[in-house]
């Protein structure tokens, strides 16, 4: 805390004096607590993996003891440098999760979100999902090579 004292005098030799609150100083960013990863129940149930081609559902926390953390900004990139319908957005500090709609995500194609978040004193951090797997497309059906040579070399 930084305190200020401010003393005034009259012409008469009085004086009186104030003493501010105190101001704290904040010389350090936010700390990245939870990483952002794809949400459960809405990606898949395979880590860094998605199965919609529309929706992008991500958590994260970040925390900053000294001030708050007044505004965060998140970005989605693919891997291969394409065109993606998002552009980067600004939301409130106090948002943990979002989720990306109206996507045009491709399959086979792998995403990033970064996430930076800001204090008070204009310091900020990011962090970065890994990459998130679009696959959308069904299984195979597979078959057995029970009473064929190759199949006994499995």
């Amino acid at each position: 805390m930084i305190y200020s004292t401010v003393r005034a005098f009259n012409k008469g030799g009085l004086h009186s004096e104030t003493t501010s609150n105190g101001v704290t100083i904040d010389n350090s960013a936010p700390v990245v607590v939870t990483s952002p990863t794809a949400r459960d129940g809405v990606s898949s149930v395979v880590a860094n993996t998605t199965i919609s081609r529309t929706a992008l559902s991500l958590h994260w926390k970040f925390q900053d003891v000294e001030s708050s953390i007044e505004r965060q900004c998140l970005s989605l990139s693919s891997h291969l440098f394409g065109e993606i319908d998002s552009s980067n957005l600004k939301i409130p500090g106090f948002i943990r999760e979002y989720t990306y709609t109206n996507l045009d995500l491709h399959d086979g194609s792998k995403y990033k979100m970064k996430v930076t978040a800001c204090n008070m004193a204009g310091l900020c951090t990011t962090a970065a999902t890994g990459d998130i797997l679009v696959d959308s497309s069904k299984p195979k059906t597979g078959s057995f090579a029970i009473e064929t040579d190759h199949g006994r070399k499995l």
